[in-house]
């Protein structure tokens, strides 16, 4: 019996952690206080068959909560109108900041890392391309910028270089001057649904590796929003 209740309580704290991560993206399938009210449940009947047949039930939570782990790094993911795929060896990351709709990231064999990040305002929220094009150009410092376009599938896609000082830092706090760092970004216009907004930043080798397959994502969002069925 005591060996039963010892492999329970160590069940219920993988549990409680794996409900913990879930929790930080808000969609854990089974609330903390839902669960506590069953483990005291279970705890108040005496009866050693319901005791195992509870230690079986919360083997089966931890597939639950640790499937929605997993589910909380998804390949394909949708940003605004386009759909996105994960590139395969890049990492999904919460988002930092409630401004992001997605997060991913970059380790480049040198041990840099690239941050990508994507945005969606909304039909004519975000300040338009321009401006974003701009605000983008204004983050470096000592800076060699370019700009450029192209269209897939009929969608406008402007894309933003940028390489020097990075100053990083969210908006309203003191920047941080980190040197040898590249931009790339795309912006992906859709007068319907809003632009959505792909910004990649890191240290130049960084950088550099995750370009292609930074422009295969992009260029098949693209071609995704472009095949998709209207609505």
């Amino acid at each position: 019996m005591g060996q039963i209740f010892t492999h329970i309580a160590g069940v219920t704290q993988l549990v409680e952690c794996n409900l913990a991560k879930v929790d930080v993206a808000s969609s854990s399938l089974v609330t903390r206080s839902n669960f506590s009210l069953m483990l005291s449940a279970m705890f108040r009947l005496p009866n050693s068959d319901f005791l195992m047949r509870s230690f079986l039930l919360l083997l089966f939570f931890i597939s639950i909560s640790c499937g929605s782990v997993y589910a909380l790094e998804p390949v394909d993911f949708k940003v605004g109108g386009f759909g996105f795929s994960r590139p395969g060896g890049w990492d999904w990351i919460v988002p930092s900041s409630p401004m992001r709709k997605a997060q991913l990231d970059f380790t480049a064999p040198d041990g840099g890392k690239a941050e990508v990040n994507f945005f969606h305002f909304g039909t004519g929220q975000g300040g338009g391309v321009e401006a974003n094009v701009q605000r983008w150009f204004s983050q470096f410092q000592n800076a060699q910028t370019a700009r450029s376009e192209s269209s897939v599938g009929g969608v406008r896609i402007v894309n933003v270089e940028a390489e020097g000082t990075f100053l990083s830092g969210m908006p309203g706090t003191t920047p941080v001057p980190l040197e040898n760092h590249a931009l790339r970004g795309a912006i992906l216009e859709d007068a319907a649904g809003g632009d959505v907004f792909v910004k990649m930043t890191g240290p130049n080798g960084a950088v550099e590796a995750a370009w292609p397959a930074f422009d295969q994502m992009v260029r098949a969002a693209a071609e995704s929003k472009a095949g998709a069925p209207n609505p």
